[in-house]
């Protein structure tokens, strides 16, 4: 997730927090912005900035942004709409879920690897309709589909 960085009113350079962010990334970020308020380093670049946050989330249990990019892309790909997905955590994970963003990283790739069995299995029911439909067509013995 892309995050606002840049210069105050007073001249030190910031890093925007967010509400969901675990106390290791709070805590990166106040060490960045000391160590380039004190001349210690250059702000990062955004890449470089995005990578230190995906590594604290990593080292706090939580999931990285791609992870979760990942995650919502599958949930889309299962036709999933924000309140099935929400739902779904909250029958897989046994708790109240009120957004994706406090997941750990135990309980994303729980729900990832949910959906993934869901793909499969409706993948398998739609070959194993097919094989059925051209078995019962009338014209099984000339139907260009039949396998």
């Amino acid at each position: 997730m892309a995050r606002r960085t840049g210069y105050d009113g007073r001249g030190r350079w910031r890093v925007e927090i967010l509400d969901g962010d675990p106390e290791g990334v709070r805590q990166l970020i106040g060490r960045l912005e000391r160590q380039v308020g004190e001349g210690e380093r250059e702000p990062p670049s955004d890449r470089a900035l995005a990578r230190m946050l995906d590594t604290a989330r990593r080292d706090d249990g939580m999931p990285t942004d791609a992870f979760m990019r990942a995650l919502q892309v599958r949930a889309k790909q299962c036709g999933l709409s924000r309140e099935e997905r929400l739902e779904l955590a909250e029958v897989i994970l046994r708790r109240d879920v009120t957004t994706w963003r406090g997941l750990t990283l135990r309980e994303a790739q729980r729900l990832m690897d949910a959906m993934e069995g869901f793909g499969y299995i409706a993948h398998l029911q739609i070959e194993q309709g097919r094989r059925y439909r051209y078995e019962r067509c009338p014209r099984a013995e000339t139907c260009p589909m039949r396998a």
